[in-house]
């Protein structure tokens, strides 16, 4: 089952190959182990299994599982987003620079 990794900054999601299970208390642990004690791991409104770190300088926001299908949802989601404004992955600021000499001197 995907897990998807929510970056902070920059914001990304990373989908990798894993499995979270919040009902077993060792799982449990390893994740307190590596982001804190204090980390949640539960489930989401939709029984998604997602895990919460507890340190607040640490990159991830959370790691949430999904299914199969909600992944390739994401994925054709995201291909048709792109094809609606290619080559637009930088975009250019909506303001201009003032001119030097239009401005007045104290």
């Amino acid at each position: 089952m995907p897990i998807l990794i929510y970056l902070k900054n920059p914001s990304r999601v990373l989908p990798v190959k894993g499995r979270i299970d919040p009902d077993n208390k060792d799982v449990i642990r390893q994740y307190e182990e590596m982001y804190g004690r204090g980390t949640l791991v539960t489930r989401t409104v939709e029984g998604n299994a997602i895990v919460i770190p507890a340190i607040a300088d640490l990159n991830i926001a959370f790691l949430q599982e999904v299914s199969e299908n909600d992944l390739e949802k994401m994925k054709k989601k995201s291909e048709q987003k792109q094809k609606q404004t290619p080559g637009q992955k930088i975009s250019s600021p909506k303001f201009a620079i003032p001119n030097l000499k239009n401005l007045k001197k104290n």
